[in-house]
């Protein structure tokens, strides 16, 4: 017996799909689903044997993804639905990047870096967020790396001292966890570039 699965050209049977199910890349053997993929939130809980909680990534199995209507089958005693699949949907935090700006300070000869975050819907972040700056040159040679957490404001600022004059730099925000503790970092990095300023004798 089919159920509860996305089947080409479709099959009888409760909670069967016939759609593109939307993988990342199945050209080369990806099969985690993609952002707004049919079989999110539409497999049957039940369905789950006992004792299994994460996916084959090792990730948690049972996730609701609050952009998708769940249409699959809840039990288990878990109130999220399953995905079909043997990967679990794990949705993007709502955090970005909404501002980075630099600023050149001669008092240490190097650069203030200071990132402001906000969710989706331009709302500021609260205190706690880890966001990790990089320091590169303008060719993308790592130079140093410095993490701070946000304020009240949503702002974490940092500051990287002693660059050489008339040289040109790049600061990425390179990673954000969240105050849970969990990966927030954006898929596209956050950059700006600025040169140093020469300080004479």
């Amino acid at each position: 017996m089919v159920e509860y699965s996305a089947v080409q050209g479709g099959y009888p049977g409760e909670g069967n799909i016939d759609a593109e199910p939307r993988f990342v890349d199945p050209e080369s053997g990806d099969f985690r689903l993609a952002e707004g993929s049919p079989c999110i939130d539409a497999a049957d809980n039940t369905a789950v044997p006992e004792g299994i909680e994460t996916d084959l990534d090792g990730n948690p199995r049972f996730v609701d993804d609050l952009d998708t209507v769940d249409t699959g089958k809840p039990g288990r005693g878990h109130d999220q639905i399953v995905d079909m699949g043997s990967y679990e949907f794990q949705p993007r935090c709502d955090v970005e990047v909404c501002q980075l700006t630099l600023k050149y300070k001669a008092k240490f000869q190097g650069l203030r870096a200071q990132a402001r975050l906000c969710s989706a819907n331009g709302e500021p972040k609260g205190p706690g967020w880890r966001v990790c700056f990089q320091l590169l040159t303008l060719e993308g040679e790592p130079v140093a790396e410095q993490c701070k957490a946000t304020r009240r404001n949503g702002r974490a600022t940092v500051r990287f001292a002693d660059l050489t004059c008339g040289k040109i730099y790049r600061v990425c925000v390179a990673s954000i966890q969240s105050p849970e503790g969990e990966d927030c970092t954006p898929l596209e990095p956050t950059c700006e570039r600025q040169i140093i300023g020469c300080v004479g004798p």
